[in-house]
């Protein structure tokens, strides 16, 4: 039986990467035991990647992935196939 997908809000001002992994942690309950997908969002430099190696730590069976590693990625396979194909790049 699948739940519904649920949105937690999290302020992370002021806690260490550690702490705002405990909280993840304590909000997913036993969610990790049986399997969950989560996501973490927020702007550039709030400490995602650092929250994300934490949970690592923490919930050694997680597979993580990163949204910023697969935007460089493609924006690396893209740049790529301009030179290739000699497309002019310019910037906007």
């Amino acid at each position: 039986m699948s739940q519904e997908p649920q949105s937690h809000r999290i302020d992370v001002i002021g806690k260490s990467p550690e702490e705002v992994a405990d909280e993840i942690i304590e909000i997913l309950q036993d969610a990790p035991d049986k399997g969950c997908v989560m996501t973490l969002e927020g702007l550039s430099g709030t400490g995602k990647g650092t929250t994300v190696s934490m949970l690592k730590k923490k919930l050694p069976n997680a597979t993580t992935w990163s949204n910023g590693d697969i935007f460089r990625s493609i924006t690396l396979l893209a740049t790529k196939h301009a030179e290739e194909k000699k497309v002019e790049r310019r910037k906007i």
